[in-house]
């Protein structure tokens, strides 16, 4: 990884740790409700509980936690890893 790359990721996630938990899940949740209707439209299955999904670019773990809460199935995996 470049200098430039890791200095963006060390400066995002630290950003990412002064953010308010609270807020970060209601932007998930958002997330999420937009991913689950775009796949309705397309015929496809909505994310649930039986769900296992795969976070690329996880950064700091906040969705995986997230998803974690709401008892999906996940891990992640991010450019340091």
């Amino acid at each position: 990884m470049t200098d430039i790359n890791k200095k963006y990721f060390e400066n995002r996630n630290k950003d990412l740790v002064n953010r308010k938990k609270e807020n970060i899940y209601k932007r998930h949740e958002n997330s999420i409700k937009t991913i689950n209707c775009l796949l309705k439209a397309s015929n496809l299955k909505e994310i649930n509980n039986d769900s296992i999904l795969l976070d690329v670019g996880s950064g700091d773990g906040s969705l995986i936690n997230y998803l974690s809460s709401k008892k999906i199935s996940c891990d992640g995996c991010d450019i340091n890893d």
